[in-house]
């Protein structure tokens, strides 16, 4: 696979966002959190943040860095260090379950965003609708529903129980046939309107280990029986993913899922066909390379979108990436 530097160039000018944060506008912030070989797929999400974001900076979680990585990410003042307690064999999971340690008091609005997940188009006045409306209706978070067989239905907590090993969950759900019918949400994307929900994740995502998919099935048994203290975000919208990529129309200057705008796409699926690649790369570009692991669409516009934004994230720094040895003489 080959990429040229010299091509599309990150820029960070308003032209994709004509809002302006009030000063009474909550500060909100992306975080995510990766290990080593999850750098290029961050790389895709930063740019496409940056363009259709603009004004909402991203943070990066240490879940098992290099060390260059790490200098690269405090080189652009992202890097939120790993905890003490934590190590980089502990499960991805955990460590995104320790969200408190990770953040302590610096950040008053953070919002979860998966490393494989990337804008589509201009979010930020849908995002800041959505933030006042939890917080005018109380909501301790904003989420979506999870749509993963064939066909966009939302699961339920006895639907993904019954498809995949989860004995903490269906522990939790046994004997109540409301909680077995209660919508089960998708850990991806949160909106984090009270910071008790990050401070209980930990001490519930140890709890749940061992399950498939522990630290949602854990922020999921936080939210309660009838998910009253939640938003439910539009997936089609915020997280197209699995079963919800059939529903894309559209090129990539204007994605629809169900008809609906689609702001934020999640390259993850468990349908045969919908990832054309997955698995660590060899890449090569201007005489040096780099291996790392990489997921992309068989959609094509999707597709398309993430080496055009690989591609720019690679050319707006390939300066300092080989500067720190990141990408390395072929």
């Amino acid at each position: 696979m080959r990429y040229s530097p010299g091509g599309l160039r990150r820029t960070r000018s308003f032209q994709y966002c004509n809002i302006e944060m009030k000063s009474s506008s909550p500060r909100l912030t992306f975080i995510t959190g990766i290990n080593e070989q999850y750098f290029l797929l961050c790389g895709m999400l930063i740019e496409s943040l940056d363009r259709h974001f603009p004004l909402i900076p991203l943070h990066v979680m240490d879940f098992g860095l290099s060390e260059a990585q790490r200098e690269f990410f405090r080189a652009k003042d992202m890097l939120l260090p790993m905890p003490k307690g934590l190590t980089p064999q502990d499960h991805p999971y955990k460590l995104k379950g320790a969200m408190r340690e990770y953040l302590g008091d610096r950040f008053d609005a953070p919002i979860w965003i998966d490393a494989d997940m990337m804008a589509l188009r201009n979010g930020t006045e849908e995002l800041l609708a959505r933030w006042e409306q939890m917080m005018t209706e109380g909501k301790r978070v904003a989420v979506t529903t999870c749509h993963g067989p064939p066909g966009g239905i939302a699961e339920t907590l006895g639907s993904v129980t019954s498809a995949q090993p989860m004995p903490h969950l269906s522990a939790h759900i046994a004997g109540s046939a409301e909680r077995m019918q209660r919508l089960y949400v998708n850990a991806a994307l949160i909106f984090f309107g009270n910071g008790e929900v990050i401070s209980d994740w930990r001490a519930k995502t140890d709890a749940f280990e061992g399950d498939a998919c522990w630290e949602q099935n854990a922020l999921n048994a936080i939210l309660g029986d009838r998910l009253e203290d939640a938003l439910i975000l539009d997936a089609r919208i915020w997280n197209v993913h699995s079963a919800l990529i059939d529903e894309m129309s559209g090129d990539k200057s204007d994605l629809r899922c169900g008809g609906r705008p689609a702001i934020l796409a999640h390259a993850t699926s468990a349908i045969i066909g919908h990832m054309q690649q997955e698995g660590a790369s060899e890449m090569n570009f201007s005489g040096y390379t780099y291996r790392n692991f990489l997921r992309f669409f068989s959609h094509a516009p999707l597709r398309e979108l993430q080496n055009e934004y690989l591609t720019a994230f690679i050319g707006e720094h390939f300066d300092l990436l080989t500067r720190l040895g990141i990408f390395t003489r072929a």
